[in-house]
């Protein structure tokens, strides 16, 4: 497997890369993306530059398997147009240009919830960004849709961390309930893309929390 990531310095990124390199059946892997990382070991590269421009970044680049890892926050992105930049038009931007390459399969990092046509803005971001990627026609297509996801980040994210609280606070009242919500450890997420990729199902599908709790349990 031959691989491309976006995202890598994310939370779920990170782990994407750590999973991909203790992975024998990967063979190569290129990160793109704004900063560097200076890859220690053979099999992975990475190629730097503006996201508004990836022609230059995946020239010559073989690949037949990529992830997508990109998610910020309106806070961190500035305003909801920025937001929309990073999570919904440079995916759709990224599948684009990997697809006209011959990448056939695309993972990607969505949220538990997304809907097109949610109230939320947040949600429905999300959506759109689903709905736009089933057009380009990849031989597979997954979105993960991960609750609060569990791990350092570089950034704070006090709401988060409240909201993971109140979540363990309240699950030995409401287990059932609150099972769908349940958070999860990025490194999860990114094992459960990891073995999909490497499972080379055909077709589009979504693995929502409670799917990717499931198969972590399976491992």
């Amino acid at each position: 497997m031959q691989a491309v990531i976006v995202g890598a310095t994310g939370l779920v990124g990170g782990w994407v890369i750590q999973e991909l390199l203790a992975e024998p059946g990967c063979t190569q892997l290129t990160s793109i993306g704004r900063r560097a990382q200076t890859p220690q070991v053979k099999k992975w590269s990475e190629r730097i530059g503006p996201m508004n421009d990836l022609e230059p970044l995946l020239k010559d680049m073989n690949a037949d398997v990529a992830f997508c890892c990109l998610g910020t926050t309106i806070k961190k992105a500035g305003s909801q147009s920025a937001f929309e930049e990073i999570d919904w038009h440079l995916p759709i931007r990224f599948a684009q240009a990997i697809r006209a390459r011959g990448v056939k399969q695309f993972h990607v990092v969505s949220s538990l919830g997304a809907d097109p046509r949610s109230k939320n803005f947040y949600l429905r971001t999300k959506g759109r960004m689903e709905e736009d990627l089933k057009k380009f026609g990849f031989e597979t297509l997954v979105f993960y849709r991960p609750s609060l996801l569990l791990g350092e980040r570089e950034e704070k994210r006090p709401l988060e961390r409240l909201s993971i609280g109140a979540w363990r606070f309240l699950e030995p009242v409401y287990p059932r309930f609150l099972q769908t919500w349940k958070p999860i450890a990025a490194k999860a997420v990114a094992r459960v893309m990891v073995q999909e990729a490497l499972a080379e199902k055909k077709g589009t599908r979504i693995l929502e929390n409670r799917d990717i709790h499931a198969k972590i349990a399976q491992f």
